[in-house]
């Protein structure tokens, strides 16, 4: 299991390629009004009369800042309730939590390993896997498994939180080499 020491920055690089091809694949959808009689060209039937274009996670960046950004403007002149705002700027502030890993990753790999940045990003790793399966059974959406984008996103993050726990705990000194050993 020295490998898994021994090769952190291959496999954290990796994952990290990895973790940005996949925010290429669908992580929602763009709802879009279709009757319920009609068909829905090019998208799948989310439920009454609502179709639904998968939508990758790269796109929804741009999208849930400026929303972010126009849902505050909005609240400040006061065209939006506290509630409705706080709504909308909670959901970017959790999407931009979900992607955190990514940078925490990207971070741990070009300044080195401390323990308390490795800390750190297993409890980011932790929070984006809650917060990835929470956005994925709280979606509208019935068909969750053509959000293929996301759920193969935790599962880097799953394995990359498993990888993480293995170098630490092959790491750790022997109870006879530490300090407080007399």
């Amino acid at each position: 299991m020295d490998w898994i020491s021994d090769n952190k920055q291959t496999w954290r690089i990796t994952i990290l390629i990895f973790m940005l091809l996949v925010t290429l694949g669908p992580w929602t959808f763009d709802r879009i009004y279709v009757p319920a009689g009609e068909a829905c060209q090019n998208s799948l039937r989310l439920e009454g009369n609502f179709c639904g274009i998968p939508l990758a996670g790269i796109r929804m960046l741009p999208w849930l800042l400026s929303s972010t950004l126009f849902s505050s403007f909005r609240f400040l002149t006061g065209e939006l309730s506290l509630l409705q705002a706080g709504r909308e700027i909670m959901f970017g502030f959790l999407f931009i939590l979900l992607l955190l890993p990514a940078f925490s990753m990207l971070l741990l790999s070009v300044t080195g390993g401390k323990r308390s940045r490795r800390w750190f990003h297993i409890v980011v790793l932790c929070l984006a896997i809650a917060l990835g399966l929470l956005f994925i059974t709280s979606s509208i959406a019935q068909p969750n498994l053509a959000l293929w984008g996301l759920w193969l996103y935790i599962i880097l993050l799953f394995c990359a939180l498993v990888l993480e726990l293995l170098c630490l705990w092959y790491e750790r000194p022997l109870y006879w080499e530490q300090d407080n050993y007399r």
